[in-house]
């Protein structure tokens, strides 16, 4: 049965350490064949299911009978196996769920009436009108009773918003059920009069619009999001009215301004998340300075470094600057914290999922100033965190993600060290993992667009390997992704970023395939996608840089087209020409540049009048006011050049083919060692695919052999 699903789908049932897979083949029913590859038939998906029953029971008594119904599928006759009906599938959830039972008589009573239909639902059953009109009233009956007992009541409700929400989170239950549970309690808690004041009925409302805020930011309805966050947040500033000094109203306030700072976040709204931010650090500062050893309060100020190191590696992109050196500074002293948290001997798993947020991010920014190693210090910290936080929760659907994407940074580290086979690898392992979760919850929009920003860095590495095909196609998929993504949120600036971004990536595997006349296409696209929405402040510096890009390359696709330029710079004449002597130098056996190649250099300056690449690239390396995303690639292309003629002379039978491969390849290994010395697209150089024969030379080996002795 496993072999057959894993036949259908490319993947088995569960996946994972083997502790995980043990608790998941114990709590959790696979994801239907069907749901991962929509060509599989319903009758071949059923005979599937019942092969890989959890009750020996349930399962086809012996193999004889598993070949029949398979042979009877393939004959087009009716088969033996049945789905598994609407009955079935709740009383399986509710013997998996078996602690939810020791509450007290009264409390399943209420517990019960209030949820049957969410817990049906939480095991994967559609429920029509009807039945939810049956539970509305069976809840009203229910809500009726609990005003004579309203402490077994409340007992029940906070058991909806916590035991039930987190035995659901752990399962494939869908965002939509675990909204009908939480809706159903905050209605409960509503429906129960004279409880203003109640301690229990207060937090557990606060906690029930924390969750509703939280899953509804994850199924993309980021306006009721936000209602509810700002719901959580108005009640714990009234329960500070009455209680200006607790400190659990404190954490709390603090809690939901978090939250909320990490929607708005999400949304591109920077400026808004760092004044939340702000005001949550605020708070937690002000409980720890009353109570220094509250380690909850220390937890949560973990968990806000996290977020806001966010924040600040935004802004630190913000107009192409792209300095992390802050967001390091700031991610280090944050560890102090953590430190902080762990001498008391803190080890919830709260606590460790703050320690692998602060090292992931301080990973990530040391990533992006080419410091792959140090990048891999904090990686390898943080996974060991993640690790405590999934041993106490395997099953947790978040934890999980955090653990893919910190699979995704692996492979961004190997690729940066040069190691690009590897990299592709763990690229794809990660977009099949992300892939399998998104598909047992469809309404997750978070983890969607997790598979299209992966799909999007995906690309680099496919793209410097010279799969540029496959590249391109990435990149298509996560636009797509994007799009839908922003069709329901036409408000998330940071969707409309991410699009920009993967579109200005095609651009270069465009240009790297010299088809000039889609890349100046994708130019115009992303004009016109930026000037068609007005971005605000602290995203309009990203955005112009796009533009930028885009305005430049397609200047330079006119120019190599001979076509009227729409705009007329030195930038755009020094990457046009630059493109010109790459595509040129593919071929040549020769310094000298072809007739095909001196028209098209003619066209883009008529006033060259070399006849050399010597003379093209001295005059390249003189043209002024070219914008500095494009100056630092003069001494690249140049490299790309000369290791095509080094490649070129080597491969002909050329008379002094030898001597004439020697010095073109000694003059690319005098640029990349000029280069290495900048730490100037270093990545670009140990990766590129133009120069995979100057890398595989053993002159180039001894360079790079000495760069890494010296521990960069």
């Amino acid at each position: 049965g496993i072999t057959l699903y894993e036949c259908l789908t490319g993947s088995v049932p569960f996946r994972g350490r083997p502790l995980d897979v043990l608790a998941q083949h114990r709590e959790l029913d696979p994801v239907p064949p069907g749901r991962i590859n929509k060509s599989v038939p319903r009758d071949l998906e059923t005979i599937c299911l019942k092969a890989i029953e959890k009750e020996p029971g349930r399962r086809y008594a012996t193999v004889a009978v598993f070949s029949n119904d398979l042979q009877c599928f393939l004959d087009g006759k009716p088969i033996q196996a049945r789905p598994v009906g609407l009955l079935g599938k709740s009383w399986r959830w509710a013997k998996r769920n078996r602690a939810l039972a020791t509450v007290t008589a009264t409390s399943i009573g209420l517990l019960v009436a209030l949820t049957i239909g969410s817990i049906i639902a939480a095991s994967k059953f559609s429920s029509d009108n009807k039945t939810i009109l049956k539970e509305k009233q069976k809840a009203t009956s229910a809500e009726r009773l609990a005003i004579n007992d309203r402490t077994v009541a409340i007992d029940s409700l906070a058991s909806l918003v916590d035991s039930l929400y987190e035995e659901m989170s752990g399962d494939a239950a869908t965002i939509k059920t675990r909204e009908k549970v939480v809706t159903a309690a905050i209605d409960g808690l509503q429906a129960i009069t004279d409880v203003e004041g109640d301690r229990q009925a207060d937090r557990t409302t606060f906690r029930a619009y924390l969750r509703i805020g939280d899953l509804s930011s994850l199924r993309g309805a980021n306006d009721q999001a936000e209602v509810y966050y700002n719901k959580a947040i108005n009640l714990s500033r009234s329960f500070l009215g009455r209680s200006p000094d607790d400190a659990h109203v404190q954490r709390d306030l603090a809690s939901a301004l978090s939250h909320l700072c990490v929607h708005l976040f999400r949304l591109g709204k920077n400026k808004e998340a760092a004044e939340l931010s702000s005001e949550s650090f605020s708070v937690l500062e002000e409980v720890l300075e009353t109570t220094p050893d509250d380690v909850e309060a220390m937890t949560r100020l973990a968990i806000q470094h996290g977020h806001q190191l966010l924040i600040d590696r935004a802004a630190s992109r913000d107009g192409g600057r792209n300095d992390q050196s802050k967001v390091i500074e700031y991610g280090l002293s944050a560890l102090q914290d953590i430190d902080r948290l762990f001498e008391n001997r803190v080890v919830s798993g709260k606590a460790s999922e703050a320690a692998h947020s602060i090292h992931f991010a301080v990973g990530r920014a040391y990533l992006e100033s080419s410091k792959p190693r140090k990048a891999n210090e904090h990686f390898s910290a943080a996974r060991t965190f993640l690790d405590q936080s999934l041993l106490q929760s395997p099953l947790n659907v978040k934890l999980r993600s955090s653990s893919i994407v910190l699979d995704r940074s692996h492979a961004m580290v190997t690729g940066a060290l040069g190691k690009l086979n590897e990299s592709m690898e763990l690229f794809e392992s990660a977009l099949a993992t992300m892939k399998e979760l998104s598909a047992a919850n469809p309404d997750d929009r978070t983890q969607q667009q997790q598979i299209a920003n992966t799909q999007s860095l995906a690309s680099t590495a496919f793209e410097y390997s010279g799969r540029h095909e496959e590249a391109i196609g990435l990149l298509d998929e996560a636009i797509e992704t994007y799009h839908v993504l922003l069709q329901e949120a036409p408000e998330n600036e940071q969707i409309r970023i991410l699009i920009a971004e993967s579109r200005t990536n095609m651009i270069t595997s465009q240009l790297s395939l010299n088809r000039w006349s889609d890349a100046k296409q994708t130019c115009i696209t992303i004009q016109q996608e930026v000037d068609d929405y007005e971005f605000v402040d602290t995203s309009a510096g990203q955005v112009q840089l796009y533009r930028f890009i885009a305005t430049v390359c397609r200047e330079t696709t006119e120019r190599l087209l001979g076509q009227p330029v729409d705009t007329n710079t030195s930038t755009g004449e020094c990457l046009a020409l630059m493109l010109a002597a790459r595509k040129g130098a593919q071929s040549s056996t020769s310094n000298l540049l072809s007739k095909e190649t001196a028209a098209v250099v003619k066209s883009i300056n008529p006033e060259f009048d070399g006849a050399t690449f010597d003379d093209l690239f001295e005059h390249i390396h003189n043209i002024n006011d070219v914008h500095p995303v494009f100056s630092g690639q003069r001494k690249t292309f140049e490299a790309r050049v000369y290791g095509f003629l080094a490649r070129n002379y080597a491969e002909s039978d050329l008379p002094d083919a030898a001597n004439l491969s020697s010095a073109a390849l000694e003059r690319c290994l005098k640029l990349i060692e000029s280069i290495f010395a900048g730490s100037v697209d270093r990545e670009r150089i140990i990766n590129l695919s133009d120069l995979k024969w100057v890398r595989e030379t053993l002159e180039y080996q001894t360079i790079w052999q000495a760069l890494k002795q010296s521990g960069e």
